[in-house]
């Protein structure tokens, strides 16, 4: 055997060598396709097992080289299609297994070759229709299961050649009718099984050639009409149920041509009235089941015509019968066993059940109040059962014609006086708990135990003990026996009772009043009703609980209390407690058990009396967080533990799944491989412009050059705006977790990313290269914390490389006349890196600060605190345990490099400043320093304003001082300091914390009051109120086009005076000249770099 395996696939001639196999199985695996030689080698096999393993199809010559295989199993796959020939070569096949599967289809020829197949399961397809002659090759077949299938038409001739089918079994199938013939052929059938079709009518013709017919069912049809003839042919037919149809009226000589029928059910149809020759033909009858129909009376002399000689019992229980006549029962000699209890029978007239052979009579629960006269004449009665009426008065003389030895069975809480007869002491008072049992046949048990009785075998013969069910249980009429009234509102003070009292209940029980339950289960008067517990709404049925739970009320016990649901992110409208949107918890806790919990949430939503186990959870809630982006987790599959939004991931769903990459807050699909290049090519194209740019601006000569703010000057001047307003902004908006980043917003995000300086997170997104190249803190803060020396050690390395040439390939003299281009070369590397410092100072700090031990937030899983999490918040899948590394290495780098840096260019500043004493003041006297958002302004700035023309800055010191007036030639510092002050606190504690609120809305308000009208700072401050407030969730969508606008409007205003500084250029140069003027110099740039 090879079941129980993961086996996908199987080669050719896979089980070659083992020649001498008889048996193979290879049940539940995954195999979906057989290849067509997969079973060569195998000449002995006797059986095959491919059972369970998600086969989709069988291999059309799968099976030539198994000439001994004598059983073939393929149930419970995916197969939806048997081709023609596919068993040819099978000829000592006799047992074929294919149910479960999704076969929709049998064509003509499919089972060609199985001549000696006796067995054939095709049950539990999905079989629409049966063509002719599909079965003919199966001339020994004898046993075709063809059940819950779907078939709606079977043509005539479909069942040709089966001379030898014994059973055949289309139950729970979709058949509306049955064609004339459909039968015919069938000589040897013995048992058709028809039950659970759509048949409304039965015609003359439906079941000719059937000569050999035992057992019928035709039960759980729609059928409303039985034509005379309907039965012609069924000569031979013992057996047959035609209960829970739609017949009103029973044909007259319907049956007529069942002489040997046996046993008839006719139970829970709508049967109103018994008239004479319902039953005229069916002589030898034993058992007649009219039950739980609508009869109203019985016509005398109903079954005095019809030679029912042998017919011993008859059940007549749970119809509508006021009155017996006295002739109802005429002709029933050998009557032995008679129910008529559950009627609404008052009036029993004389001599009813004077029949020579009557023994039992069951009559409990009935309207019966007086017993006169001599209703219960006989000469062999044994039992008589009338307890569940309300008798009055029983008087003796209605004793004197009972047989002494018959046993009477009363209840007496309504008689006025029990009946003295001195020759009759077998009068038994019984109350509902303490019932007689019956002593009866299989027979007669088997149709008792679905109609309200408990049956019980007797050892060695083959009789059963039946007793009504009790006060406190009801009659399962689909799985036979007693069952206790379930815990909760439903209690039953009557006997043998099968109804539900309301169709919504499904249950033979009664209902508590609204507001009470039974504790325990099993009442039997509505006084074992109690008042549902606390926090239960009390107004309505309890149902299957103690009562339904109020709104927003949770419980952890069906039948306990319920509670209010006050931690926040709770969603308790079906009585359990799971997550809202936007929240999520984790059930890895010692006391936790989420897979009890969910065995009892399943249980909760049950609504019917199978819910005994998992009833409560004894075990330990988790405790919920907010997740930082609501949409990240919509906690819409159902599921008890929450699930994020597709492409997102990890603790609180903050990271992003493969084939997803982050911009701020939000993961977007990553883009195409050709798309990441040409992104790519075009960032890098853009830095190499950038630089060329910036090396043609430093290598200007002339003084008229340097003195003239060039186009160059305004757009670093601009670019350093846009950097100062971002890479704050960056900050702000990735706490900022309101804002709705789809859509066309995250082009908004990617740019305010670009300018946070993420540039290989943005640009390059290793993560959608190779899920293997995400950059998780660790490697960030490797690669800020060596990204400076690599800035410093690349230019240095090429200027000494350089350097080293020339003084081994060339003379002193020449080495003397390079001595102005190298301290050029020096210059202009020492800009770039100061300028590339200066940019990536902002994101260096954050990954540097992002590993310091502050930036650790721990998550108590529990409600005691007891079970704790220690996450980086700049990543929640990193544990903060084994960083400690990390934490000594930020700390000295924010020695290193966030404090000495801008110390550094402070020093610098200093000392230039102090040598500027003829400087000249820059711009207007107005105190503002820049005027950032003034376009006017901005052009009339130009640099030989900043610092004495006797002695010109360095480049790197003019792109510092760039926007200021010489009075504020330390403000960038302080602008480094604004930064690094707001990325410190939002990294280490985020929004959630009031001192970074506090601090980081003052520090925007102190600049926005220093830095009179700076539309950017305004921006900055509005985007620090809404992340440090909370908003309703109706106006997110409001907010985030707000802030968008505003953060456009600072790039429409940065654009616009570029624009105009290149409108002011053509019109004061004209076009073809601002053009010349750009060649000569992109050409002197180009041959200064040749010399």
């Amino acid at each position: 055997t090879l079941s129980y395996n993961s086996i996908d696939h199987l080669h050719d001639a896979s089980f070659h060598g083992i020649t001498n196999t008889a048996i193979l199985s290879l049940n539940d695996n995954n195999l979906r396709i057989l290849p067509e030689k997969v079973f060569e080698g195998l000449p002995l096999l006797e059986t095959l097992n491919v059972e369970s393993s998600y086969l989709q199809t069988i291999p059309r010559n799968g099976f030539r080289q198994l000439p001994e295989l004598t059983q073939l199993t393929f149930g419970n796959n995916s197969i939806d299609m048997l081709h023609p020939g596919t068993f040819r070569n099978l000829s000592k096949l006799e047992i074929l297994k294919l149910d479960y599967n999704k076969i929709n289809l049998i064509q003509e020829g499919t089972f060609e070759g199985l001549l000696k197949v006796y067995l054939l399961y095709l049950s539990n397809n999905e079989l629409k229709t049966l063509s002719k002659n599909v079965f003919k090759e199966l001339v020994l077949l004898e046993y075709l299961e063809l059940s819950y299938n779907m078939l709606t038409d079977i043509q005539v001739g479909c069942f040709e050649g089966l001379q030898s089918l014994r059973f055949l079994f289309l139950n729970s199938n979709k058949l509306r009718s049955l064609s004339a013939r459909l039968f015919e052929g069938l000589s040897s059938l013995e048992k058709l099984n028809l039950k659970g079709n759509q048949i409304t009518i039965l015609q003359e013709g439906n079941f000719v050639g059937l000569s050999s017919l035992y057992q019928l069912n035709l039960s759980c049809n729609s059928i409303s009409t039985i034509g005379n003839g309907s039965f012609h042919g069924l000569q031979n037919l013992h057996y047959m149920d035609l209960s829970v149809n739609n017949l009103q009226v029973l044909p007259t000589k319907g049956f007529s041509d069942l002489n040997y029928l046996e046993t008839l059910y006719l139970q829970t149809n709508k049967i109103n009235m018994l008239q004479n020759g319902n039953f005229d033909g069916l002589s030898n009858v034993t058992f007649l089941d009219l039950s739980a129909n609508n009869i109203s009376q019985i016509i005398p002399g109903t079954f005095n015509h019809t030679d029912m000689f042998y017919l011993e019992t008859l059940f007549l229980q749970r119809n509508k019968l006021t009155i017996i006549h006295r002739d109802a029962f005429i002709g029933l000699d050998m009557l032995l066993f008679l129910c008529l209890y559950s009627n609404q029978i008052h009036q029993i007239e004389d001599d009813v059940f004077f029949l020579r052979n009557l023994r039992y009579i069951y009559l409990f629960e009935n309207n019966l109040t007086d017993i006169t006269g001599n209703p219960f004449r006989s000469k062999v009665m044994k039992e008589l059962h009338l307890y569940g009426n309300e008798i009055r008065t029983f008087e003796p003389e209605s004793l004197t014609t009972i047989p002494v030895k018959a046993k009477i069975y009363i209840s007496c809480d309504s008689l006025f006086s029990l009946p003295i007869n001195t020759n009759h002491d077998k009068i038994q008072c019984v109350n509902p708990l303490s019932l007689p049992s019956i002593t009866q046949s299989h027979v007669i048990a088997n149709a008792l135990k679905v109609d309200g009785f408990n049956c019980t075998k007797i050892q060695i013969i083959d009789f059963y003990t039946c007793k009504p069910c009790e006060p406190g249980t009801y009659g399962d009429t689909i799985l036979g026996g007693c069952h206790s009234c379930p815990v909760g509102g439903f209690f039953q003070d009557e006997i043998a009772q099968t109804k539900p009292s309301q169709p919504n209940w499904k249950i033979a029980c009664k209902l508590c009043n609204e507001g009470t339950y039974v504790k325990a289960g099993h009442g039997i008067s509505a006084k074992d009703c109690e008042v549902c517990p606390e926090g239960t709404n009390q107004s309505i049925a309890a149902g299957y609980r103690a009562c339904y739970c109020k709104k927003n009320y949770a419980r952890k016990d069906r039948y306990g209390p319920c509670f209010i649901c006050l931690e926040e992110g709770l969603d308790c409208k079906q009585e359990f407690q799971t997550l809202l949107p936007g929240y999520m918890w984790d059930w890895k806790i010692p006391n936790a058990n989420l897979t009890d919990y969910k065995k009892f949430v399943d249980n909760l939503q049950v609504e019917n009396d199978s819910v005994a186990t998992h009833t409560n959870y004894t075990g330990e809630m988790p405790r919920i967080f907010e997740c930082p982006r609501t949409e990240s987790c919509p906690n819409n599959n159902d599921s008890i533990t929450g699930n994020c939004a597709k492409g997102y991931t990890g603790w609180l769903c903050t990271n992003c799944e493969s084939s997803f990459y982050s911009v701020l807050t939000s993961c977007v699909p990553c883009p195409s491989k050709a798309i990441l290049a040409i992104e790519s090519f075009v960032f890098f194209f853009v830095c190499g412009l950038t630089c060329f740019l910036l090396s043609w601006q430093i290598k200007r000569k002339t003084e008229k050059e340097m003195d003239a703010r060039s186009f160059i000057d305004v757009l670093i001047a601009r670019v350093k705006i846009l950097l100062g307003f971002y890479q704050v902004i960056g900050e702000i908006f990735i706490s900022l977790h309101d804002v709705n980043w789809t859509g066309p917003l995250v082009i908004m995000g990617k740019l305010i990313s670009a300018f946070e300086i993420n540039i290989v997170r943005l640009f390059v997104r290793p993560r959608c290269i190779d899920d293997k190249l995400d950059l998780n803190p660790k490697i960030q803060f490797i690669i800020g914390a060596t990204s400076p020396v690599v800035i410093f050690l690349i230019p240095f390395l090429y200027y000494q490389a350089k350097k080293l040439y020339v003084y081994i390939r060339f003379t002193l003299a020449f080495r003397l006349s390079l001595r102005s281009h190298f301290e050029n070369l020096k210059a202009c590397f020492f800009a770039c890196v100061i300028v590339l410092w200066f940019v990536i100072y902002p994101p260096v700090c954050s990954v540097i600060f992002s590993l310091y031990p502050l930036s650790c937030k721990t998550f108590p899983l529990n409600h005691d605190k007891t079970y704790n999490i220690t996450r980086l918040r700049s990543d929640f899948d990193v544990d903060c345990t084994g960083l400690r590394a990390y934490h000594i290495s930020a700390f000295i780098l924010t020695v290193a490099y966030v404090i000495a840096f801008p110390a550094g260019l402070l020093l610098v500043l200093c000392k230039y400043h102090l040598r500027s004493s003829t400087d000249e003041s820059c711009g207007t006297d107005d105190p503002s320093f820049g005027n950032d958002d003034s376009t006017t302004a901005s052009l009339n700035i130009n640099s030989a304003n900043h610092l004495p023309t006797t002695t010109p800055p360095p480049p790197w010191l003019n792109f510092l001082s760039e926007n200021y007036k010489t009075k504020f030639w330390y403000w960038e510092i302080v602008e480094l300091s604004r930064k690094v002050t707001q990325t410190l606190l939002i990294t280490l504690f985020g929004w959630e914390d009031r001192l970074t609120v506090i601090i980081t809305t003052c520090i925007s308000v102190l600049f926005l009051l220093v830095a009179r009208k700076m539309f950017s700072l305004t921006v900055i401050f509005i985007n620090v109120i809404v992340a440090a407030n909370e908003f309703p969730e109706e106006h997110d969508d409001s907010i985030s086009v707000i802030l968008v606008i505003l953060n456009v409007i600072v790039l429409v205003i940065i654009a616009g005076e570029l624009l105009v500084t290149i409108v002011v250029h053509i019109k004061h140069f004209g076009i073809i000249s601002f053009v010349a003027v750009s060649i000569r110099r992109l050409r002197a740039s180009a041959m200064s770099k040749s010399d």
